[in-house]
């Protein structure tokens, strides 16, 4: 099983950023169960392209809450991007929806957050009622 999952991290690590959204939002869709809708505003449609703008993808649920996400394939600075991430998921004039409104940011990165790295990313973001980061080469593994 060891390298099957290495096979799936080398493969995630490769694809660039539009390719690796694509993979990003395709398994969040099948991972979550309660989806009334998915939206993609960060990617072009029927091309391999990123837009500019936050969030990346967004699930409005049945039971009407919303879930921002946004993919990165950041390596180095990691826990920068992440933050930077999360405060413009909660920037009302970036989203242009309330922070009262959002429910949950899901992070989806192909690269691993340190326990240091994960504890100052919780901490600075306590207020945030779920926040999920989903390392994809660990989670499409599992």
């Amino acid at each position: 099983m060891t390298g099957r999952r290495l096979l799936i991290e080398q493969k995630l690590i490769g694809l660039n950023g539009a390719a690796f959204q694509e993979v990003g939002d395709a398994y969040l869709s099948l991972r979550t169960n309660d989806v009334a809708h998915y939206g993609r505003p960060g990617s072009q449609v029927g091309k391999q392209k990123t837009v500019k703008g936050t969030p990346d993808a967004f699930i409005r649920h049945t039971d009407g809450s919303l879930s921002v996400i946004e993919h990165t394939t950041t390596t180095d600075g990691l826990l920068k991007k992440l933050k930077a991430d999360i405060n413009k998921c909660l920037d009302p004039t970036v989203t242009k929806v309330s922070v009262k409104d959002i429910t949950r940011i899901l992070l989806c990165f192909n690269s691993r957050l340190s326990l240091a790295h994960d504890y100052l990313c919780n901490r600075s973001n306590n207020h945030i009622p779920f926040l999920k980061r989903i390392c994809a080469p660990v989670d499409i593994f599992f």
